[in-house]
């Protein structure tokens, strides 16, 4: 926030594309010019908010109607809800294989951690390459694997060592291919349907990703099973109460019998189930289905082919 106080410039000295080029150019470009009813029209911004507003819709509608925006939207939006759930619901998941809350903060910083190192690589090289396409589909792949993987792992017990390391490196490779998809499906949601405004693109992005984290982390606890307080892994194992588990590693202690700390002690193994049939589907889907049409640098190289004529 403090270093924004000291940005005084709206745009940047270089433009980004050859579109910001026309614009600063004052030369007509398609990023602002729309056909509605077949004829051609410039969108206004500066217009009444009903105006707009009937613009947006328009956006929205063509959106609906793309075949590819609406893979891309699905599939991004479920990747971007496993994300927000999965860090939402990390320590109530692994706190019944007896990992503490020091371990799930361990998993879901390599999480991030390894995704900005992972977003910066692919953006260097899809600077250099622009297929996004083929990098989406390899991060959906990975990161799906690299989920399945951790499923079934975290099936057993915290060993502290040989278990717990390999599913720190799953969270990494999770992170490392699955973080990089959210600036490359923003780009690739620009590409499928220009000349839509970015704007109304990847905000339909974020929206359908909202609601599908929103889902599971609702769903997630309502369908796991709750682990019985008579059980072996009540009693030994969980570390989701203070009562249970290693109590050294609880930073409050009571001396009632009543475990001071809430979190419900479930077992998270048929949500984690469903979830991963969910996301072998949609990667399959987008692997098979999704063609980018890279309209947004095809008009540039188009337009740009068209000056040196």
């Amino acid at each position: 926030a403090l270093m924004g106080c000291f940005i005084l410039r709206s745009t940047p000295k270089q433009p980004p594309s050859y579109g910001a080029i026309l614009s600063n150019n004052n030369i007509p470009s398609a990023s602002n010019q729309y056909i509605v009813d077949g004829q051609l029209q410039q969108n206004e911004t500066n217009g009444s908010f009903g105006q707009n507003f009937k613009i947006y819709l328009k956006e929205v509608g063509k959106l609906l109607k793309s075949k590819d925006f609406l893979i891309l939207c699905f599939c991004f939006g479920f990747s971007l809800g496993l994300f927000n759930a999965l860090t939402t619901l990390i320590q109530q998941i692994m706190c019944v294989r007896g990992y503490t809350d020091n371990d799930a903060g361990y998993f879901g910083g390599a999480l991030i951690a390894s995704g900005i190192v992972g977003s910066v690589i692919a953006g260097v090289i899809l600077d250099k390459t622009k297929r996004f396409e083929e990098m989406a589909k390899i991060c959906f792949s990975v990161s799906s694997i690299a989920n399945i993987v951790f499923v079934l792992i975290q099936l057993q017990n915290n060993d502290k060592s040989v278990i717990y390391y390999s599913i720190l490196s799953s969270f990494f490779v999770f992170g490392f291919f699955g973080l990089p998809l959210l600036p490359i499906c923003m780009e690739m949601a620009v590409e499928c349907v220009y000349p839509i405004p970015e704007a109304t693109s990847t905000g339909l992005l974020f929206v359908m990703g909202q609601l599908i984290g929103v889902i599971m982390i609702v769903a997630y606890p309502k369908v796991a099973s709750e682990v019985s307080t008579d059980s072996i892994v009540y009693n030994t194992i969980q570390t989701c109460t203070n009562n249970g588990g290693d109590s050294t590693n609880s930073s409050t202690t009571t001396t009632s019998s009543t475990p001071f700390n809430s979190l419900d002690v479930l077992d998270f193994k048929i949500p984690l189930y469903f979830q991963c049939i969910f996301q072998v589907i949609i990667t399959i889907i987008f692997i098979v289905f999704f063609k980018c049409a890279y309209l947004r640098l095809r008009s540039e190289r188009e337009k740009f082919a068209e000056k040196i004529l």
